[in-house]
């Protein structure tokens, strides 16, 4: 009884449920982009700040398929949380609970929770109560995250990314409010808008940040002209995979600004690509 107790809260607790893990899974496809336009070259590691927490980002083009790609990530997260992995397994009587798998035929996430060390029930049932405590994810171990893009018919590119210090998802992923993290610098938010993402390379260099919008039809255009009434030149770009895109030049700050729909909502995206650019905790222009 104690051993499915404590694997039932930690499915709730880091999982939430069916719903939950779909909505953890759209999340997570979400920011794949982002990731993969800030990580460095394929096989070097960057470290990224990601609406307030930070990720260990990595790149590869591997041979292996999606469903080959997403085995490989289960092994690794069993084998570093074997505890978890097998009291989970043993409450759900298939798979491994304890990782959040999308297998969308031409592309695939994936993510778990790992520990550092074989923890035991007393530690883990610590951990839950922790986390009910703080919302801090990280108190039961690393965040692994996986997204996999098919590019032919044994081939894959990946995008690897695992944790360090605080990840508190209530405040990366709020129901209402900002987003943690912060706005590019000098550079005005939609109107109305609301952060949903703040992305930014700690090594120095770009940074983007993506915004709901209220008002759909015409968003991009009306933020475009926005930016031009603070002195951008804005120079349009050929739409890509259902996103309508424009650069935007003011001295040596370059932006790409473009819209796309998520999960039903218009959001508003800008990529910060000058060698300066920098985050700010608060944005101290007008909206």
């Amino acid at each position: 009884m104690k051993r499915a107790a404590a694997a039932c809260a930690l499915a709730l607790l880091v999982l939430g449920g069916q719903r939950a893990r779909a909505e953890l899974a759209e999340r997570m496809i979400a920011i794949a982009s982002p990731l993969e336009q800030l990580a460095g070259k394929s096989g070097d590691e960057t470290v990224l700040e990601l609406n307030g927490a930070r990720l260990h980002v990595s790149t590869a083009s591997v041979d292996a398929d999606i469903t080959a790609v997403l085995e490989r990530f289960e092994r690794l997260c069993d084998a570093h949380a074997p505890l978890l992995a097998s009291q989970l397994q043993h409450d759900q009587g298939r798979g491994s609970g304890h990782v959040l798998q999308q297998n969308l035929g031409d592309a695939g996430v994936a993510v778990c929770v790992t520990q550092p060390r074989d923890a035991g029930l007393s530690e883990l049932a610590q951990y839950a109560s922790d986390y009910a405590q703080t919302g801090d994810l990280s108190v039961f171990g690393q965040l692994r995250y996986l997204t996999v893009r098919k590019t032919g018919a044994h081939a894959s590119h990946v995008v690897l990314a695992h944790s360090s210090g605080a990840l508190r998802l209530r405040d990366m992923f709020p129901e209402r409010g900002d987003a943690a993290g912060a706005d590019l610098p000098g550079i005005s938010r939609p109107h109305g808008a609301r952060r949903l993402l703040s992305a930014r390379n700690l090594g120095g260099g770009s940074g983007m940040v993506a915004y709901t919008v209220q008002e759909a039809a015409g968003s991009l255009q009306r933020y475009v002209d926005q930016l031009r009434a603070r002195g951008f030149v804005a120079l349009p770009l050929p739409a890509a995979a259902g996103t309508e895109r424009a650069a935007m030049f003011r001295g040596t700050t370059q932006l790409v600004v473009q819209s796309m729909k998520l999960n039903g909502e218009t959001v508003i995206a800008a990529v910060a690509l000058d060698s300066d650019s920098r985050m700010e905790k608060n944005s101290d222009v007008d909206e």
